[in-house]
């Protein structure tokens, strides 16, 4: 509990099996350090289980000052809900913490993320974004040499801009080995790098790994909906996508994976609630429109379909949504079209084509005797 510039920590040791409290105390201190609080709580809770504790400074990327870290926490959070407007909070917080300590290396490692995501959402040129997330991750790792999140951005930006799997696999790993308590470079690996490649039971236990390590976070819920959809378990998925909702009924990539697979599985009545209810909260933008397309493509509304696909296309001429026309063209049956936009993301290094061998979304193109060609583009052949 906080109270001005005061916190109250109350600690309790629980013995799992029958509930019984072996211990308790109650912390009361100033904000002025909140790494050391967490240092001298951890300590006593050592002290009880009768362990030792090793070195527990997390490096440089640390920061006295109370007001950045809450900055980067509010960032973070704001991050990964996927959204436009969730995208311009993180910004807000993440720069001001940087104002407030230049030197604060997971600040400069969460501004990374934050270009990345810009390429993901698509408020920003996509190369253009990964080469400032790029030039991010490096800072934060000059000001830290161990910032697993740092390596753990170069091994998307590896993967997203210079298509360098192998590169990509050699960051995560380091990630992994510099932090192997960190829920969110395991589910990056699983995402950004096992997936693409086609290693989707690999990436499943990553997301599994980053689940334990955080089980409440709704993106990893999303991400293991997501990949158990492209293994071919629509049901599971959906089950899965569900309890996105538990944690936060209007999350964005719970609603984008729930509606797509209830089209694939042909229940059209609850995929168009699903797709308009994003529409509705979210707003028009490229990635609710992507949803709102494929649904009413996959459902047979053959005429709303082509009404979003001709609304992508004419916002691609001051936007770069050539990944989502390449998806929606491929669904929907337009074969050449689908070839030329999945090209030309190629080009702009839309992440959108990191789905080309593994989603279901390219289950058209794969017959078709030019796509090993595409696939080499990204070499993923």
């Amino acid at each position: 509990r906080r109270s001005g510039n005061r916190v109250r920590v109350t600690v309790q040791l629980i013995q799992a099996v029958d509930g019984t409290q072996l211990w308790s105390q109650r912390f009361d201190r100033e904000l002025t350090d909140v790494f050391e609080i967490q240092d001298e709580i951890a300590q006593a809770i050592a002290e009880q289980l009768k362990v030792k504790l090793g070195d527990t400074n997390a490096g440089t990327r640390q920061t006295a000052n109370m007001e950045a870290y809450e900055d980067v926490l509010a960032g973070r959070h704001a991050l990964f809900k996927f959204t436009p407007a969730g995208l311009e909070h993180a910004y807000e917080r993440l720069q001001h913490a940087i104002s407030l300590d230049p030197n604060y290396a997971y600040a400069h490692a969460s501004m990374a993320e934050y270009h990345v995501h810009q390429a993901t959402v698509g408020t920003a040129l996509h190369r253009d974004a990964l080469l400032k997330a790029e030039a991010a991750a490096l800072r934060s790792l000059e000001l830290d040499s161990l910032s697993a999140d740092a390596h753990s951005v170069l091994g998307m930006v590896s993967a997203e801009l210079r298509y360098d799997w192998a590169a990509s696999e050699r960051h995560y790993l380091r990630a992994i080995e510099l932090n192997p308590a960190s829920a969110h470079v395991h589910f990056a690996r699983a995402y950004w790098c096992l997936r693409p490649t086609g290693r989707l039971h690999e990436a499943l236990k990553e997301i599994d790994r980053a689940l334990e390590l955080d089980p409440l976070s709704a993106y990893f819920r999303f991400g293991k909906a997501y990949v158990t959809l492209f293994v071919g378990n629509l049901e599971r998925s959906a089950e899965l996508a569900q309890r996105t909702f538990d944690l936060d009924p209007t999350y964005f990539l719970g609603i984008f994976v729930l509606a797509f697979v209830r089209a694939r599985q042909g229940r059209a009545e609850e995929a168009i609630e699903l797709a308009n209810r994003m529409i509705a909260e979210h707003g028009r933008w490229n990635m609710s429109l992507l949803v709102l397309g494929l649904v009413h493509a996959l459902v047979g509304s053959r005429e709303k379909a082509e009404d979003v696909l001709n609304e992508l296309k004419e916002r691609s001429t001051t936007q770069q949504c050539s990944g989502i026309i390449s998806i929606l063209s491929s669904t929907m049956g337009y074969i050449d079209e689908a070839f030329a936009w999945a090209e030309r993301a190629i080009d702009e290094r839309d992440n959108q084509i990191l789905s080309l061998k593994t989603s279901p979304v390219y289950d058209r193109l794969r017959a078709d005797p030019r796509f090993p060609a595409l696939l080499a583009k990204v070499n993923l052949a």
